[in-house]
């Protein structure tokens, strides 16, 4: 199990270590089970050639991803939804009494995928394409701890939490003997899907104008969008009204612990503006240099992001929306490769001059979102809480720096048993800029062979790109960025004999 201590009672987390003071944990049942899935998918497509100017791509594809089963049935859904059976833990067994398959959810059959695309030749050196389309996903981002497969009564899984004052249990002491029972001081955890469980999809579109310029160069500006629905989220259905005293006898369905909704709940939408520069290779060069300007915007994480707590509030799922954790506002990529001209003549040293081969990409883009969290819970409800937000939170560039990427003061642990008002993913992580260089050649021998020589580094300056800051209020490492996500230089050299 994992045990949670956060400073709840000490003040500090390692002080409620040194104590044992647990401040939430949970403990289950080793889980075996077989899950399995049908997908099926077909689609109709036809290329018209309009006029001599005008081609259309026309199409539909239809995809059917089956609801998840288990091979023996041994699965169960705590019902949320209104009806015959609801707020009942509903096996296999008993699915009759919903109207339900073996899935214990519905198949949605409605998954109808059009696509469209164009190409234009307005004028002799520039066209316009466009496309449309939409794109269905399925049920694979969920984990198997929160599949309906470790549900009771085949797999029982307990949670017991603190309150302000009172620690869930005492490390020294260790679970209880019978924890896995009512009686045993912890309450089940559930999970629960949706009877009507629709299949999230996304909507793509674009346009961009291409033109051909002299000296072998190619332009392109284009925008792309999309849009996705009924994205799969996580939420703990169960989660306690803010509060002080005993936690469970404040969950909206007693007898329960955590009851894990996983639903389509999130919606997101990307807009951006790109640009393109090409010059394919004549006269020994070849550089491709893009621009992105973007906007990533949706309504949570996914359930297995690391970098993101979730909803601080179950019940209040529109205060998660924002940036998204993957957000990069500007991006630039210049990659190329340039022969050498020098060496044509005869000798020795012209010879080994000849040919070589400089090659590069560099990278530059700006900083993602994250999203400032409290080390301990004023709620108390068990959750990753939220600070209150004072001011901005950004620190000018000249401040910013590796012991201190945020302004820290300018948040503050709400006064009240309550959720705090500062909101996700409102504080950008620093940039990055990667150069990675190559230099090459082929040595020709007589009868085919031939000699490739090849030297590379990896972030040739060894430029650290600094990681996320410790998010935290309360952590005294709360501003200080202590990883970077890229190696440190890197250099090899390779010989390949070809015969």
């Amino acid at each position: 199990p994992n045990f949670t201590f956060n400073g709840t009672y000490t003040g500090n987390a390692l002080g409620d270590f040194v104590l044992g003071y647990i401040n939430s944990t949970a403990t289950s049942q080793q889980q075996i089970d077989t899950i399995e899935q049908r997908v099926y998918s077909g689609y109709l497509q036809d290329d018209w050639r309009a006029s001599s100017r005008l081609t259309l791509n026309l199409g539909v594809r239809y995809e059917l991803p089956t609801p998840f089963v288990e091979e023996f049935d041994g699965q169960s859904n705590f019902v949320l939804d209104r009806g015959p059976c609801y707020l009942q833990l509903i096996t296999v067994a008993l699915r009759s009494q919903c109207g339900l398959g073996r899935a214990l959810t519905s198949t949605d059959y409605n998954n109808f995928a059009p696509r469209l695309g164009l190409a234009w030749q307005v004028a002799g050196k520039t066209v316009l394409r466009s496309g449309f389309g939409v794109f269905y996903g399925r049920d694979e981002n969920v984990g198997i701890i929160r599949r309906l497969t470790n549900d009771p009564p085949f797999i029982t899984s307990a949670t017991f939490a603190g309150d302000q004052t009172s620690p869930a249990f005492l490390l020294r002491d260790g679970f209880p003997a019978n924890a896995l029972s009512l009686t045993g001081g912890g309450v089940p955890n559930v999970n629960s899907f949706p009877l009507n469980f629709p299949t999230a999809y996304v909507v793509q579109w674009n346009v961009n104008v291409e033109r051909d310029l002299p000296a072998g160069f190619i332009a392109q500006v284009g925008y792309t969008g999309s849009e996705a629905h009924k994205l799969l989220g996580l939420v703990n259905a169960n989660q306690p009204t803010p509060g002080a005293g005993n936690v469970n006898a404040r969950r909206p369905y007693q007898g329960y612990g955590t009851i894990q909704s996983y639903g389509p709940s999130i919606q997101s939408n990307y807009h951006a503006l790109i640009a393109k520069l090409e010059h394919r290779f004549t006269t020994g060069m070849t550089l491709l240099a893009a621009y992105t300007y973007g906007h990533s915007i949706d309504g949570g994480p996914n359930s297995n992001d690391q970098n993101d707590p979730g909803p601080q509030d179950a019940r209040n799922q529109r205060a998660e929306r924002g940036s998204s954790n993957f957000d990069v506002r500007h991006r630039v990529v210049v990659s190329g490769l340039y022969r050498l001209p020098f060496g044509g003549s005869r000798g020795v040293v012209a010879a080994l001059v000849r040919q070589w081969q400089l090659s590069g990409i560099a990278t530059a883009q700006a900083g993602q979102p994250f999203t400032v969290t409290l080390s301990t819970d004023p709620s108390g409800t068990s959750t990753t809480a939220h600070p209150n937000r004072l001011r901005d939170g950004s620190l000018p560039a000249d401040r910013r720096g590796v012991t201190h990427w945020f302004d820290t003061a300018a948040f503050a642990a709400p006064a009240c048993v309550c959720f705090g008002n500062s909101g996700r993913n409102i504080v950008r992580a620093p940039g990055l800029f990667n150069l990675d260089f190559g230099l090459s050649r082929d040595f020709v021998f007589r009868d085919r062979r031939r000699l490739q020589f090849r030297g590379e580094a990896f972030n040739l300056f060894n430029h650290p790109n600094l990681g996320l800051p410790v998010m935290a209020i309360g952590n005294p490492q709360a501003g200080i960025i202590g990883s970077v996500v890229n190696p440190e230089r890197q250099i090899q050299v390779a010989a390949k004999l070809y015969f």
